[in-house]
């Protein structure tokens, strides 16, 4: 099979080492400070028309309600004795 035969579309490009990450230099002092963010940083806003959700002023997701809670275990029989290990 020759080079002319592969599908370059399937082939990754070798990486730049300029470009990844070390994990030790600090963002500031790295030489590609210019690039784009890979996530916003603000979501997208709703479109217009819909309402807006009340903030969220402890910015922790909020956790669906469980329903009712279960009643209070009973205490262990005391009177039962330790298995023996």
């Amino acid at each position: 099979m020759a080079f002319a035969d592969i599908d370059p579309s399937l082939c990754a490009s070798e990486p730049l080492l300029e470009t990844l990450d070390d994990g030790f230099t600090h963002p500031a002092l790295n030489a590609n400070t210019n690039r784009p963010p890979t996530h916003p940083v603000e979501p997208d806003p709703f479109p217009p028309g819909t309402d807006t959700p009340a903030p969220n002023p402890s910015q922790l997701p909020i956790e669906p309600e469980f329903g009712p809670a279960l009643p209070q275990a009973e205490p262990e029989d005391p009177g039962v004795p330790k298995p023996a290990i």
